[in-house]
């Protein structure tokens, strides 16, 4: 679900990441806690996921760092549990992280499948090497090609060196090649 104010949030959330000027970005935190507001309260997931990503979450009271994380944590589980393919993917990353690898290549095939490219990457190659799941290189890397198609650096990575190393069935033109070169050098400039 992506409505409006979800999209205006979002493209402030990325204003913020960019600005340099302090004054500014609380001016643009402001004008996300407002955005935000009624649709946290509504429990949203993608709201929820948004709030997430806040510094201090977007609260105003001190937090402790253990706090902090049992909030973000309740944040994103909730965000996940609503559908959210970042939330999923976040989960699953903790998950992944405490050696709960099928439960977190679970998620990271429900974020897989809602599009996100962090999700495709995860799931495919895990899903190449037997991690969390049964083995399959075909699934595995038709999801590790769609994380790439949307610009994943880590997919990109490793389609280019499957190239060179003739492995996994890839084999590129010199004009593909180029082609995933120059999108990976777009990425990591930035």
């Amino acid at each position: 679900m992506s409505s409006p104010e979800l999209k205006e949030v979002e493209k402030l959330l990325e204003a913020w990441e960019w600005c340099g000027n302090e004054e500014r970005q609380e001016q643009i935190i402001t004008l996300v806690k407002s955005a935000l507001s009624a649709l946290v309260q509504k429990r949203d997931p993608r709201s929820l996921w948004l709030k997430s990503r806040l510094p201090n979450l977007g609260e105003s009271i001190s937090m402790t760092d253990q706090e902090f994380e049992d909030k973000w944590n309740e944040l994103i589980q909730e965000a996940a549990e609503g559908g959210c393919a970042e939330a999923l993917y976040a989960v699953g990353c903790n998950l992944y992280e405490a050696g709960e690898t099928k439960k977190a290549v679970s998620l990271y095939k429900q974020a897989a499948e809602a599009g996100y490219s962090y999700g495709q990457w995860c799931y495919g190659i895990d899903t190449l090497n037997g991690f969390g799941t049964e083995a399959n290189e075909i699934i595995g890397m038709h999801y590790i090609r769609c994380a790439a198609e949307q610009g994943c650096e880590y997919a990109i990575e490793f389609l280019l060196n499957c190239n060179q190393e003739n492995k996994h069935g890839v084999i590129f033109s010199e004009l593909e090649s180029k082609k995933w070169t120059s999108m990976l050098a777009r990425i990591q400039d930035v």
